[in-house]
């Protein structure tokens, strides 16, 4: 996989829990400020967070069929971590992705894997003692 495809998974699936911050808090400050006049129309924020929880729903469907399929097709984990790894991504995706994102999937900018070896199909660039 391409540094730059790691790149954009690592930021894509972190984005779903720093939206849920977002619309919670943004939701009690409209809860919290109270009416506004009487405006004919659909406000603008409304519109706005809409569109921004669109946005965020499709890529979290785009990750959740993401990560299945890499993990089943490109890591060299045993059978069973690959099913309850995926099973875990497509059913719990903003907790486990990100999880999965840090343990297998980044590596450290010298090269090697944060923890344990490559789980890919790519080379090891660890010698083997």
């Amino acid at each position: 996989m391409k540094p730059w495809v790691r790149s954009l998974v690592g930021i894509l699936c972190h984005i779903p829990g720093i939206y849920m911050i977002f619309f919670m808090g943004f939701m009690v400050l409209m809860i919290t400020s109270g009416p506004k006049a009487n405006t004919p129309g659909v406000p603008i924020w409304f519109v706005l967070i809409f569109l921004m929880h669109l946005a965020v729903m499709l890529m979290m469907f785009l990750l959740m069929a993401f990560f299945p399929i890499w993990l089943l097709k490109g890591t060299a984990l045993s059978t069973e971590a690959k099913i309850l790894w995926a099973m875990g991504a497509f059913m719990m995706g903003p907790i486990i992705q990100p999880i999965l994102y840090w343990l297998y999937l980044r590596k450290t900018p010298d090269g090697p894997y944060f923890f344990g070896g490559p789980l890919s199909s790519e080379p090891s660039q660890q010698p083997n003692p």
